[in-house]
């Protein structure tokens, strides 16, 4: 576990990480710096990002509880590494009720992690299942995000959970990144685009991160 002066200084380092810059509007492929929503390019441009859950905690990047518990977290689940696996990419407020039926796929620490639902409460994981349960569902969070993301009302858009379902779409990855949103080739399927918001957001940043969604689908 990290000191309190470290935990801090971490945090701080990562603090710079709040609000979307955009310097450049040629796509830059190489991240440097993650913290939440934001990631930060190798140009210092700050975007939203929109990449699948193969790319980022379900969080976000870098939560607190991860940033303290790092050491802890990563040896418990060195166990359970499956590069092999498929990672969720959208969570439904029923999403918790069958989160312990089957076992549990995820991204941390660069790695894809297959947790056997009887060990979520048993090891380090804990803390973030706790957290998950406290924060997000109990006190509604993720509900309220799910509805904020409803409100973009389009015929070529549709919402399933906390991801953006953009359908016959002409949209470019050069598009996305003018407007702060980071994808790669992976968010492209069938003639589709799918954006994964991760549920560690603010209201602000949720809000200028739907605009941003509506202002790409109008072109």
């Amino acid at each position: 576990m990290l000191t309190n002066d470290s935990f801090s200084e971490k945090l701080l380092e990562l603090s710079s990480l709040r609000t979307p810059f955009l310097k450049s509007d040629s796509y830059c492929d190489v991240v440097t710096k993650a913290h939440a929503c934001l990631i930060q390019c190798s140009n210092n441009d700050i975007l939203f990002d929109l990449r699948n859950y193969s790319y980022k905690f379900i969080f976000g990047h870098n939560h607190p509880l991860v940033i303290r518990y790092q050491e802890e977290i990563r040896s418990y689940l060195d166990a359970f590494k499956n590069k092999d696996c498929t990672v969720k990419n959208y969570f439904e407020e029923q999403f918790y009720e069958d989160l312990f039926k089957d076992n549990i796929t995820f991204t941390l620490f660069g790695n894809v992690y297959e947790l056997p639902s009887t060990e979520a409460y048993t090891g380090e994981f804990k803390r973030l299942i706790n957290y998950f349960e406290t924060a997000f569902l109990k006190c509604g969070r993720l509900r309220e995000i799910q509805e904020m993301i409803k409100d973009i009302k389009s015929e070529i858009i549709q919402v399933k959970g906390n991801s953006v379902n953009i359908k016959k779409s002409n949209i470019s990855k050069s598009d996305c990144y003018r407007n702060f949103l980071y994808i790669n080739d992976d968010n492209f399927s069938d003639n589709e685009l799918n954006l994964y918001i991760p549920i560690t957001v603010t209201d602000d940043q949720l809000e200028l991160l739907l605009k941003k969604i509506k202002d790409l689908i109008k072109g």
